[in-house]
């Protein structure tokens, strides 16, 4: 190998983080990201790693500044990545990285020409660095090599405007969507990840203690052993609502939130996440909260604007009530969801309300008299 590549190799300083189980799986991400047996699986589960924590994302970062550090060699290197790779088929790269002791299947390994194009398009222009990275990660962090790819099972799933699906998971736990929503499912060993991105959905969790089962509701996650909660997701807040254990709902953590707030919410209790952080728990009206999953929808002394932006949930076409008249109007009452049209005509009954269509679309109104 060139001589001029190891030493600039050897000035690369080394990780500062001191988590040393996130320096290690960030390496292995870098190698994983790199293979020709990559999938949108790995990408989900590296995704849902990096966002774990701070930890994960500093380790990631230093990893990829390891790389650009070690740029001015890259002509040397590349020069080392193509007679290595040229001679893959015939030598083992080392002795030490091949046969010994935390291989114990005593299997050759040898870099891939192909893995690490694969690697350069990933994760940042041409650092031909990268082999380089990978025949010393070993010596980097020595029990990497004891480090495996947790097995994913990755799947998602959106509802249409109506429309309910009910999904039972592998674990046995099972999740009813509601309309418009919109959710991905990561199950490895360790953890039953879910991602809800929208919409609002009720999840039955099987329990088992040692295989966490976490929510990712984007301003934070709520984390359930085995419970049963509905969480609706809209672009100002995330309500969750426990109709039986226990589950912890912590915020997001983030640059502006280095120490997330977290708290337990309890059988008939709820609680909000929104901009500002978690707000306070409360109890819930549990038969209000989950009446979707009956067809109904209820309201109890609502402004006629929130009313309608739940009820254009339900509708293909959606209707804008932004008009001034609505301001002061309230709605109460019990109302079906299985003709949401029939439900905004009992509206506009009620309340004498217009409504008026454009190439834009529907909007109601209420006249002057």
């Amino acid at each position: 190998m060139n001589t001029g590549a190891v030493r600039a190799a050897s000035n690369v300083k080394p990780f500062t983080s001191t988590n040393n189980k996130a320096n290690e799986e960030a390496a292995f991400w870098v190698a994983r990201l790199s293979s020709d047996r990559v999938s949108t699986s790995d990408r989900i589960a590296f995704s849902n790693w990096l966002n774990q924590s701070e930890s994960n994302i500093k380790a990631f970062d230093e990893m990829e500044a390891t790389l650009v550090a070690m740029e001015h060699f890259s002509a040397n290197a590349k020069a080392d990545i193509s007679a290595i790779t040229s001679n893959a088929t015939a030598t083992p790269l080392s002795t030490e990285f091949s046969r010994d002791d935390r291989n114990p299947s005593n299997e050759e390994v040898h870099p891939n020409k192909h893995s690490v194009n694969r690697l350069l398009n990933l994760l940042s222009p041409p650092i031909f660095a990268v082999a380089a990275i990978l025949l010393t990660v070993n010596a980097l962090f020595p029990s990497l090599l004891q480090f495996s790819s947790p097995s994913v099972e990755f799947n998602q799933y959106t509802t249409q405007a109506g429309e309910k699906r009910e999904l039972q998971l592998p674990d046995g736990s099972s999740v009813l969507l509601n309309t418009k929503s919109h959710i991905e499912i990561a199950y490895t060993s360790d953890e039953r990840k879910i991602h809800l991105h929208s919409g609002e959905a009720f999840f039955d969790v099987a329990s088992n203690p040692s295989r966490p089962f976490v929510v990712d509701i984007g301003r934070g996650s709520v984390r359930a052993v085995g419970t049963a909660f509905n969480i609706h997701v809209t672009n100002a807040s995330s309500k969750v609502t426990v109709t039986e254990g226990t589950v912890e709902v912590k915020e997001r953590q983030d640059a502006t939130t280095p120490y997330p707030d977290k708290t337990l919410v309890k059988m008939d209790q709820e609680v909000s996440i929104n901009s500002r952080g978690l707000t306070r728990v409360t109890p819930s009206h549990t038969d209000t909260s989950i009446a979707w999953m009956s067809d109904l929808i209820v309201f109890d002394n609502e402004p006629l604007s929130d009313a309608l932006s739940e009820l254009n949930r339900y509708m293909d076409q959606s209707i804008d009530y932004s008009h001034p008249s609505l301001k002061h109007v309230h709605v109460s009452g019990t109302f079906s969801l299985s003709s949401p049209e029939k439900t905004l005509q009992a509206l506009m009954t009620t309340f004498d309300l217009r409504v008026k269509s454009s190439s834009s679309g529907r909007y109601l109104y209420k006249e002057v008299k």
